[in-house]
């Protein structure tokens, strides 16, 4: 499909489509099942803090004020509790101006040292103006209430949803982060928020990033994996583990422009194809001219300079001499990208034109199905992966996609006799593919997930024993190092081996900051989330990876404001 990260089978080695990302944090200890971007590390029990013991409950309370009463021998402090059950009558009764004036004579009146009566009655305040919409006003009482109790958890909780009514959700997620970290992250709702504006919070800044990135090849384990997701790539591009040793250039013309890039890919030179390409498409006649839009097209998709490459992939569709079959690796690549961009639509509608093309051809299915698996389609996801096989079935990667594509519709339907015929057809294609790593790896991930570790570790070997230079197999066998036998050491190693092999492995980046952070060395763990950001091939992949930075970073901030770390249980 597209050089994205988001199809089933990308340069991470097959993994679990992008399950495998939050993965990584589930096997490391992470509350992934409730706010899988969010949760770095786990908490215990909390102890009882000032703020709760002093707290009112509920926030305006049922008691009912005496109106008749006679306040004026009470003292400072009495007389302000008065007024606050006052208050809270009329909060009750929907009064809320009412409640207000009522809350702020009770300021006035309460002593100044009551810091913890104080705190309440500013939350108490703020809690009236929450339901006039005035956010501006809640967080400044918020603010005061926090000044008096830094701890208060009703204050910190009113004042993230004033944030995130004024949009302001970087402050929104610090205040959840507090929150979650004065839970001992066990309040599975505050999880859940807190998740849900981090995402935002990483889509948003991501974008903007995106926008301002640079364009560069990536790497070549990583372009390896996106050539091999097409059986029928139409410009006769050989695989990078059937290019030939040696070819006679000799044979070249000067001009050979295409030729030239062509053989340049088979040999993982990549430097020159697009420069090459645009040469052939300048030269005054030239019948590779199509061709060499497609090729140039490619290489810009993965660069990820996709405006660009959907202009090479239209000129190819210009020509009417053009091959079909050349048009249909155009309009398949088009289409993932518009899938990247969110034009679902428009992207089906190119899949089906495809299949007008060439209804026979097996890479249409397998691109269509790994978008309707992104799609949670599964069941159409199942048959176009079928429908490939059984025009190609030498073609692995359809098979094996269609066993993950059955293993995630067994876990939707919680069917257990689904998930053991998911498996069967792994151990189908282990052998009928035996020398396909990308098959072992898939299944022991699969296996992984099922607890069968030992077995899951097996797989790994035989999928670094295949491909021995492909990192993604590395970091995978070095995360289960740490869920098999708890041995991180060697778990870090594994994928330092895998930076070692591929230094733009954004996926082995990102896996070490994890464990780096995980295990408290936050700047190290800083450092590599910034690498793999700087990596990072598409914008879901820029908004996951900033995610957990900024997961990282705030937590390390809240958690300095509230005078506790949250690398170790909060007490």
């Amino acid at each position: 499909m597209a050089s994205n990260q988001d199809v089933v089978g990308d340069d991470k080695g097959g993994n679990l489509s992008n399950l495998s990302k939050w993965q990584i944090a589930l096997l490391l200890g992470v509350g992934v099942g409730v706010g899988a971007a969010y949760y770095l590390y786990r908490r215990s029990q909390p102890s009882k803090s000032s703020s709760q013991s002093a707290e009112v409950k509920p926030i305006v309370t049922d008691e009912s004020a005496n109106d008749e009463t006679n306040i004026t021998n009470m003292s400072a402090k009495d007389r302000a509790s008065a007024v606050k059950a006052k208050g809270n009558k009329y909060f009750k009764g929907g009064k809320y101006e009412l409640a207000i004036q009522c809350y702020t004579e009770a300021i006035e009146l309460c002593p100044t040292a009551e810091n913890e009566i104080r705190s309440v009655l500013y939350q108490n305040r703020a809690a009236a103006y929450e339901q006039l919409k005035q956010f501006a006003n809640v967080v400044e009482d918020c603010n005061k209430a926090l000044e008096l109790n830094r701890l208060y958890t009703k204050a910190i909780s009113r004042r993230s949803r004033a944030f995130e009514e004024l949009n302001e959700y970087r402050k929104c997620l610090e205040d959840l982060t507090a929150q979650c970290i004065l839970e001992s992250f066990q309040n599975a709702a505050t999880i859940m928020s807190a998740d849900r504006v981090l995402k935002i919070v990483g889509k948003t800044e991501a974008k903007k990033k995106f926008a301002e990135r640079e364009f560069f090849l990536p790497s070549k384990a990583f372009i390896q994996t996106y050539l091999e997701s097409f059986a029928n790539d139409g410009l006769q591009l050989a695989s990078i583990s059937d290019a030939p040793a040696t070819i006679d250039t000799s044979a070249f013309e000067e001009d050979d422009y295409f030729l030239m890039a062509r053989y340049n890919l088979a040999q993982c030179n990549y430097g020159d194809i697009i420069d090459n390409c645009t040469k052939e498409i300048n030269k005054d006649f030239s019948p590779y001219r199509a061709e060499a839009y497609a090729l140039r097209g490619t290489l810009k998709l993965l660069m990820t300079d996709g405006d660009s490459a959907i202009e090479d992939f239209d000129k190819v569709l210009e020509f009417d001499d053009a091959s079909p079959r050349v048009k249909v690796n155009a309009i398949i690549k088009r289409a993932s990208y518009k899938l990247q961009q969110e034009q679902t639509n428009e992207a089906i509608a190119d899949f089906a034109y495809a299949l007008e093309l060439d209804p026979e051809n097996c890479d249409v299915y397998y691109h269509r199905g790994q978008a309707y698996f992104l799609m949670e389609r599964l069941s159409d996801a199942i048959l176009d992966f079928q429908k490939s096989y059984e025009l190609n079935d030498n073609f692995s990667q359809a098979y094996v996609h269609l066993g993950y594509a059955r293993y995630k519709s067994a876990l939707t339907q919680q069917s257990p006799s689904l998930v053991e015929k998911s498996i069967k057809t792994f151990e189908d294609a282990l052998e009928k593919f035996p020398k396909s790593a990308d098959a072992a790896s898939l299944y022991a991930q699969i296996l992984q997930d099922q607890q069968q570790l030992q077995r899951a570790d097996e797989l790994f070997d035989k999928a670094i024993s295949i491909h021995p230079h492909f990192p993604s197999y590395y970091v995978h066998k070095g995360v289960l190092q740490v869920q098999l036998r708890q041995d991180v050491e060697a778990g870090i190693k594994l994928i330092e081996k895998a930076i070692q092999l591929d230094e733009k492995c954004d996926f082995a980046y990102e896996t070490l900051a994890t464990v780096e952070v995980q295990r408290g060395n936050v700047d190290k763990g800083i450092e590599m989330f910034e690498k793999a950001l700087s990596l990072a091939r598409s914008e879901t992949d820029l908004s996951h990876t900033l995610s957990l930075l900024i997961a990282a970073q705030t937590q390390i901030k809240v958690g300095k404001n509230l005078g506790v770390s949250p690398m170790m249980p909060f007490q």
